[in-house]
């Protein structure tokens, strides 16, 4: 699912290198170009895997001290040529390799061990159900499959996008929705 959500953006990002150096603009001064949607990507990988990792250890992770889509660094502006395509290509596709991996060798069960929630995702209202049979506001109930289905995240992204990436956070929605569409 994460490997189909990156070969999306990466298709999407192809587009991208006739950039004429003007960014998108989003929800009111966010702005975005090439590089920082793809950085934003990035991020947004290394950060949930990072809380996966965490989670299955019962730790808590690392305190979310990411700047995020507010800001564009210098870099950010760069011009987006096909080498800076290729290595985000090699950058993204290991990463979503890593996801694939780690939720094969974790399997199914680790995903249904009753935890607290930790760092970001405990201050974000409740996606998950605390009890059996009833929906919370994303419309999975406690009897519906376990986050990592693909099922459970079609309340957001529907199959395109791993649902414990964007679905169990939703501040994720709106950087997933201008990397998804632009």
């Amino acid at each position: 699912m994460v490997a189909t959500a990156v070969a999306t953006c990466l298709d999407i990002a192809a587009t991208w290198l006739a950039w004429d150096g003007r960014p998108i603009v989003t929800d009111g001064d966010d702005l975005w170009t090439p590089h920082k949607a793809l950085r934003r990507v990035n991020d947004h990988l290394i950060d949930h895997l990072a809380e996966v990792e965490a989670l299955l250890a019962g730790v808590p992770p690392i305190p979310d001290g990411w700047h995020g889509r507010r800001v564009t660094v210098d870099a950010d502006w760069a011009r987006f040529t096909e080498l800076d395509l290729a290595e985000a290509r090699q950058r993204l596709s290991r990463l979503a390799q890593l996801y694939e991996l780690r939720y094969a060798a974790a399997g199914p069960g680790s995903w249904d061990v009753p935890r607290a929630p930790t760092g970001r995702c405990a201050r974000s209202p409740p996606m998950y159900p605390t009890s059996p049979g009833m929906p919370n506001r994303s419309g999975v109930s406690a009897t519906s499959p376990p986050p990592h289905d693909a099922r459970s995240a079609n309340s957001v992204w529907g199959s395109r996008v791993d649902p414990l990436m964007f679905s169990r956070c939703p501040g994720g929605t709106r950087a997933a929705r201008t990397w998804l569409s632009w």
